[in-house]
């Protein structure tokens, strides 16, 4: 708890984590607030602070004050109904700020700020019964990750002193990788400081992208117990979102897409900065090693070694005859709306051909079953697009404007077009071939091929659950 006054030449201070505080009653509380006003203010104070009478005190007091005085409550959730360890706050609250706001009604001359770690003291409508004297008035607003530059300034600074010197594209990638949270850059940077301390290496030490890339794993293994601290807040306070991480940290963006279409699903992810959208507007968690960290505890809880959620073998048969429902249903819903909107159409006005054969396409479990799997699925939705864009005298219809005005959809019919020509062709271009193995890099987790089980039926999910996904966002930003 912080008092302070217009023109303050000192800070009078004492934080609310501290068990002199948080043990208090609230009237014990007010009577300590009111003697370090009573002491800055040079007024004199002899209310007497019990349960009865400490808010007609309190109120008098604040009425004696010649200049507004503004009361900061750091760390606000140790006196609230959230509080652990000191459990009179989840009644004692109420009176207390019942009390604030009486004595505010009568007198402008006090106003609060309230920080910690997240807002949910405001959010609450009722305590035990009794509406929140805080809901639907205290305002509030998240301290965001730093940028770019505030992330390089922090590591050039940091480093100096330790010899160690990142190049603009390190500095970047340390950005993008723990998303500019301070912690979790300050700790990346402490791990990479200890190989170096551990190698016993020269200084001062240049680190580059590449060293940072490939000392990934192990840096970040270091810093699953601080991901923890990071997302335990949300996890505890926002479980309905906490579980919208989990569908994206598991590869169930599909699921994530559905559910995003209602706000309170993703308004605090948002207001934490733990969402973004990659360049194919595709949702991703923002903190790459927070994903890997969610989707690891996820997959420990659920008694998987995959991150990604495949299917059980019993399950394949139901689940393969939803997905594909799923899929023709939503493209109809798609070209409609494509159609309402005026943006170039996909597959033209018969949609796509070869339905029925994709909707006949079984579970696979062999490679000729992928390959034909694989090709039904090109003529169906890859090479409907490039026939259509030749009937009506465009050249690269599906490279350029089916790229460029449905970037999440054309994301998915790349990877069915990449795993086609991986099977139909025996040598790909250096193009293809780049983008074959990062779609198999993130389909397999990094795996080999020949070394994961059921690994022609994991590439159909993939497919599958991308295809859906990518009309999904293409219907969400039409809608």
């Amino acid at each position: 708890m912080h008092i302070t006054a217009s023109m303050i030449v000192q800070d009078l201070s004492v934080g609310v984590e501290l068990p002199s505080i948080r043990k208090l009653r609230w009237y014990e509380l007010l009577g300590k607030i009111c003697e370090k006003i009573a002491d800055y203010c040079k007024i004199e104070d002899q209310g007497c602070y019990n349960e009865v009478e400490a808010s007609d005190h309190f109120i008098n007091l604040i009425g004696q004050l010649a200049k507004p005085i503004l009361l900061v409550f750091d760390e606000i959730e140790y006196i609230s109904p959230i509080s652990i360890d000191d459990q009179h706050w989840h009644k004692d609250f109420v009176d207390f700020w019942q009390t604030f706001w009486a004595c505010q009604s009568r007198h402008r001359k006090i106003s609060a700020l309230l920080a910690g770690v997240n807002p949910y003291v405001v959010e609450m409508d009722n305590i035990g019964g009794i509406q929140n004297p805080l809901f639907g008035i205290v305002s509030y607003q998240f301290l965001v990750g730093l940028s770019e530059d505030e992330t390089r300034n922090m590591i050039r600074t940091l480093g100096k002193r330790m010899g160690l010197k990142l190049d603009f594209e390190a500095a970047n990638y340390v950005h993008a990788r723990y998303g500019g949270h301070p912690l979790l850059t300050r700790m990346a940077c402490s791990t990479t400081n200890n190989i170096i301390k551990k190698n016993a290496e020269t200084r001062p030490v240049n680190i580059t992208l590449k060293r940072l890339k490939a000392e990934e794993e192990e840096r970040d293994a270091e810093l699953i117990f601080y991901c923890r601290h990071v997302v335990s807040e949300l996890k505890q306070f926002y479980p309905d979102e906490y579980e919208m991480l989990e569908l994206l940290a598991s590869g169930q963006v599909n699921d994530f897409v559905e559910f995003a279409a209602y706000p309170e699903y993703t308004k605090h992810l948002k207001s934490y900065g733990l969402l973004s959208k990659d360049r194919f507007n595709r949702p991703s968690v923002a903190i790459p090693v927070i994903n890997r960290y969610i989707g690891m505890e996820l997959a420990r809880k659920e008694g998987r070694r995959t991150l990604y959620k495949v299917v059980e073998t019993s399950k394949r048969e139901s689940w393969l005859s939803k997905r594909k429902k799923s899929i023709v249903d939503d493209i109809r819903l798609l070209e409609r709306a494509i159609k309402q909107s005026g943006t170039p159409q996909i597959f033209g006005p018969n949609s796509f051909p070869l339905a029925d054969e994709f909707v006949a396409t079984t579970v696979v479990n062999k490679d000729k079953e992928f390959e034909n799997f694989i090709n039904i699925c090109n003529k169906c939705f890859v090479e409907s697009i490039e026939n259509y864009g030749q009937s009506i005298g465009v050249r690269n219809y599906y490279w350029d404007t089916i790229k460029s005005n449905y970037q999440g959809l054309w994301y998915a019919l790349q990877r069915i077009k990449i795993y086609r020509h991986d099977n139909a062709h025996l040598v790909l271009t250096r193009s293809a071939s780049s983008d074959l193995l990062e779609y198999l890099k993130q389909d397999l987790e990094g795996r080999m091929p020949c070394s994961v089980k059921d690994v022609f039926f994991i590439l159909q999910q993939c497919v599958l659950d991308g295809l859906l996904t990518g009309i999904q966002i293409e219907l969400s930003n039409l809608t």
